[in-house]
C-alpha cells in the first residue's frame, strides 16, 4: 500500500471522528480544481483533488455524499471544510461556483449563457460568440421579451452562485 493511499485512509477515517461543532479550524475556499481522483476507503466512495486558489493550493479529500456536483478538473469550486495541515483541507461541502468566459477567459459569477454551453462575462463578449453580428445577439435576447418565444431562447443574462 503506498504512503498516498495510507494517508487518505488516515484522513478520512480522522473525517469520522472530527466534530465540526468542535473548536477544529474550518475554511471556506473558492477556486479551481485539479488532479481529481477517486478512491474507496471503508467501502465508501471518496474524492481527492488540489483546489487552488489565491496562489496557494490546498489537498482536499471529499466523501462522495459531501460532494453536490461531479468533480471537473478546471471547473471552480466552492469548499467547506476541517483544516488538517496547512495545506490540507477535509471538506465537509463542495459546490460548484461561476463559470470562465468563453472569449475572454474571465472568472465570472453572473453573465451570458449562448447557445450551447458558451458563457459570455459580458456583451461585448457575448456579441464575439456571435462572430461579431450584434444583430443576431440582440434578436436572441429580444426572444425573452415575448411569452410565445421565451422557451426557444438560446442566450440569456443569469447568476451562477
Amino acid at each position: 500500500m503506498t504512503f498516498s493511499c495510507i494517508l487518505k485512509i488516515i484522513v478520512l477515517s480522522l473525517y469520522q471522528e472530527i466534530n465540526t461543532n468542535t473548536m477544529e479550524k474550518t475554511i471556506t475556499i473558492q477556486g479551481i480544481a485539479s488532479g481529481i481522483s477517486t478512491f474507496y476507503t471503508q467501502a465508501k466512495c471518496c474524492h481527492a483533488f488540489t483546489l487552488t486558489a489565491n496562489g496557494k493550493s490546498y489537498k482536499v479529500y471529499v466523501r462522495d455524499n459531501d460532494c453536490e456536483w461531479d468533480l471537473n478538473d478546471g471547473e471552480h469550486y466552492t469548499i467547506s471544510g476541517i483544516v488538517i495541515t496547512d495545506e490540507m483541507v477535509v471538506a465537509t461541502s463542495v459546490d460548484r461556483w461561476g463559470r470562465i468566459c468563453d472569449v475572454c477567459g474571465k472568472w465570472h459569477t453572473e453573465g451570458y449563457y449562448v447557445g450551447e454551453d458558451e458563457y459570455a462575462c459580458s456583451e461585448e463578449c457575448a456579441i464575439k460568440l456571435y462572430n461579431g453580428n450584434e444583430a443576431a445577439f440582440r434578436e436572441d435576447l429580444a426572444l425573452l421579451d415575448d411569452e410565445e418565444t421565451a422557451d426557444a431562447a438560446v442566450t440569456y443574462w443569469t447568476e451562477w452562485e
